[in-house]
């Protein structure tokens, strides 16, 4: 490993250890060190998901030449920043706008549908479910649990305007975090190469192979989990959008712009993103809310049988009674954070669980291989010995004598 002019080496093992003193420091920093290194692992992160971007485009040539890392990473983050600026110019005051009229308006509009709506529509429910003398009193029954919901959907709205305020005013407030997380994030996407050899040559040579795979094992999972699912939140929210604009809703790009963020949040997310776009279509009648509900299904249906086998692809898979595990685990301890970065963690142990399992099977099948074989050697080497014990020796004399009489 050289140093700066003079040359540092290092046996396998002390390899080995320095590694493995790296890892159980990165893992200590992280705990001690969480809110200090909070802009560290946001560019992390970043560079995870922007270095397939940046390889590619530094291959690139513009008026003959080529682009290269450091041209790569200047182009993005000049189209980036134009993009950023004109979010906050152009669609954050929008946003803003239309997040403070829906608190105001929703809570109205669901106590109108809870008055006029409701009541007409279990009034002929009724009636059919007395035809077929079914004792069931359905006005009552909605009256404890859907009356509660709305009124829960109420609380929660009201406080929209508030939230809203609070991410307009954070927005500037943080400003000066995304600045430093944008510099740390340029300097590791020109340093990444680099960096990755030094990492490459820290590991002991009989086992960068195995290491390789199970890094390019991870990176596979993590590309469908978090490159991926990017892919299909935008997708989600346009969709979301274009269906709210043909079905006349209000805040439809609000209500897009909420669906394509939950869209991060498997499973929970769906039903977090659906509820506030059914309830305002429930606002103007209950086909029209049956509407919202049958294109938000549809659009469910083409993600989990059309996005999600061909985006995030097989190998991001995980059985789904892990993935809502893995929602409560990361909720309990890290809240939406931990939503957010469940099933990406829950992928990397994935990884390593099969890379473990597959090493020890392999070692397993090994040592078995070498006990079979080790009989039938012994056999082989008696065999050999009685062969040759039962040849004729020969000697210099019966030598010489044949040579004589040739």
């Amino acid at each position: 490993m050289a140093v700066e002019g003079f040359t540092i080496k290092l046996s396998a093992q002390q390899r080995g250890v320095l590694l493995v003193v790296i890892a159980c420091a990165l893992v200590l920093a992280v705990f001690v060190f969480a809110k200090i290194l909070t802009p560290f692992f946001i560019a992390f992160v970043l560079v995870y998901l922007l270095n397939p971007l940046v390889t590619w485009m530094s291959r690139c040539r513009m008026r003959g030449r080529l682009l290269g890392r450091f041209g790569a990473i200047i182009l993005l983050y000049s189209v980036f920043g134009i993009g950023l600026y004109g979010f906050g110019v152009f669609v954050l005051p929008k946003l803003y706008a239309e997040f403070a009229k829906l608190g105001h308006e929703l809570p109205r509009h669901l106590l109108a549908f809870e008055r006029s709506v409701l009541p007409d529509w279990l009034d002929a429910w009724q009636l059919r479910l007395n035809g077929y003398n079914v004792p069931v009193d359905l006005k009552k029954s909605f009256q404890e649990g859907v009356t509660g919901f709305f009124d829960g959907i109420k609380g929660q709205v009201g406080d929209l305007a508030r939230h809203a305020r609070f991410v307009v005013t954070g927005f500037f407030s943080i400003l000066l975090t995304m600045v430093l997380v944008f510099m740390l994030t340029g300097f590791l996407l020109y340093d990444l190469p680099r960096l990755q050899g030094w990492l490459y040559l820290l590991v002991p040579a009989q086992y960068r192979a195995p290491v390789l795979g199970l890094v390019k094992d991870i990176d596979r999972g993590l590309a469908g989990a978090v490159r991926g699912q990017l892919v299909v939140c935008l997708v989600n929210g346009v969709l979301t959008t274009v269906g709210l604009l043909m079905l006349k809703i209000k805040f439809a790009i609000t209500l897009g712009f909420v669906a394509g963020f939950c869209s991060l949040i498997p499973v929970f997310g769906t039903l977090f993103s659906s509820v506030p776009a059914v309830a305002i279509g429930l606002t103007y009648g209950i086909w029209k809310g049956l509407a919202v509900l049958s294109w938000i299904l549809l659009i469910h249906l083409i993600e989990a049988n059309l996005l999600n086998p061909n985006i995030i692809g097989h190998n991001a898979e995980l059985h789904p009674a892990l993935v809502v595990l893995a929602l409560l685990i990361g909720e309990h301890f890290g809240g939406v954070m931990g939503l957010l970065f469940a099933v990406p963690l829950a992928t990397v142990v994935k990884a390593l669980m099969t890379y473990t399992l597959g090493r020890a099977l392999m070692v397993s099948d090994a040592a078995s291989s070498n006990e079979n074989s080790h009989p039938s050697s012994l056999a082989g080497d008696e065999n050999a010995a009685k062969l040759a014990s039962s040849q004729p020796k020969v000697t210099e004399s019966t030598e010489a004598s044949e040579c004589n009489a040739c």
